[in-house]
């Protein structure tokens, strides 16, 4: 059986304009300053779309690269940056705030308020894992791709927890504490991996580590993959690994590429597949393992994590029209999923 491609997939033009994916490629990225570039006068640029801190409608061009994990009756966006006019010319700055943005009320791009929240403990990073708790109404965030040289974040094995307060509209970020440390200083911190929290547990798939997230990387001058999927529970605060070499290392692998390992991809969680739920993962690219060459993953092969049985299996897909339907492979996409009929899921 091959799952047929919904005619939804077209995610990335999400209506919270908030969540925009980009298309820069990772060395536009690694080129974005720390902030410096900021005018003084952003301060007074205050709209009615944005509490503060952030450009003015007629300055503003893009947010790119951030997280956004829903919780409660609030999305959240967290990291990435954006960029504005400025005499001219673009200037891009990292962001300095978690924003908050209702689902519980209606609003179009012109009436929506986002609250802004401090972040001042965080590191500046692109794409950093973000996790959904709702059991225990918290966010965690993990990794991400460091925006500017910044030692503090590279050298400290860290993750935050973010404690909503005044319904959602609020809150603030705490460093969370791991059960078991010595086990988390372990994992190196993913860049571009493809997560999502499922049944209570947090997971990242793949990604790619450097010197702008590990100081373990600091000589690699290109990532080098990460060949595991990071697991970490939000109740007994345990974290884990699971290996990726009976997914990407046998003929049954996406595209029979062994020695190829996932990077910018996308990942679903459905929660009632398989009794302990399951996770899909697809798009993004695979990456060699000396991380100087990649391939992209192909939209017609999607990855399938079974909870309960701990096992990997790979999934055909087709489109309305056979092969020929499936949409182009993509990487840094967002997804998102919701129940269907008779016990179907909708990505």
């Amino acid at each position: 059986m091959r799952v047929p491609w919904p005619v939804a997939i077209a995610c990335s033009t999400v209506t919270v304009a908030a969540a925009a994916a980009s298309q820069m490629h990772d060395d536009e990225i690694r080129s974005v300053g720390d902030g410096a570039s900021t005018s003084s006068s952003s301060s007074a640029h205050v709209e009615a779309r944005q509490a503060s801190g952030n450009p003015a409608v007629d300055s503003f061009i893009r947010r790119f690269h951030p997280s956004a994990a829903r919780l409660g009756d609030y999305l959240y966006v967290d990291g990435g940056s954006i960029s504005r006019l400025v005499n001219d010319s673009s200037q891009v700055r990292a962001m300095n705030a978690t924003v908050a943005i209702p689902l519980n009320e209606a609003w179009t791009n012109q009436t929506l308020t986002m609250r802004e929240i401090d972040r001042t403990l965080l590191p500046n990073v692109n794409l950093p894992v973000l996790w959904a708790d709702p059991a225990g109404n918290a966010l965690y965030t993990y990794g991400g791709d460091s925006i500017g040289t910044n030692s503090t974040y590279t050298r400290a094995q860290q993750y935050f927890k973010f404690t909503p307060a005044g319904g959602g509209r609020d809150g603030s970020w705490s460093e969370a504490t791991p059960a078991d440390a010595f086990k988390f200083s372990q994992l190196y911190k993913p860049a571009r991996s493809a997560f999502t929290s499922c049944n209570g547990v947090g997971y990242s798939l793949g990604g790619y580590a450097y010197g702008g997230t590990d100081d373990r990387f600091s000589g690699a001058d290109s990532g080098l993959p990460l060949a595991g999927m990071a697991t970490y529970d939000f109740a007994t605060r345990l974290w884990d690994n699971v290996s990726l070499a009976d997914a990407f290392s046998g003929g049954n692998s996406a595209g029979g590429m062994p020695g190829y390992y996932p990077t910018n991809g996308a990942a679903v969680c459905l929660p009632d597949l398989g009794g302990a739920g399951a996770l899909m993962f697809f798009g993004g690219r695979g990456l060699s393992a000396n991380g100087r060459d990649s391939v992209p993953l192909q939209l017609n092969d999607m990855l399938i994590y079974d909870i309960a049985g701990k096992r990997w299996l790979w999934q055909g897909t087709r489109g309305a029209d056979g092969a020929a339907g499936v949409p182009r492979h993509r990487r840094d996409a967002c997804a998102a999923v919701g129940r269907g009929r008779n016990g179907t899921y909708e990505v």
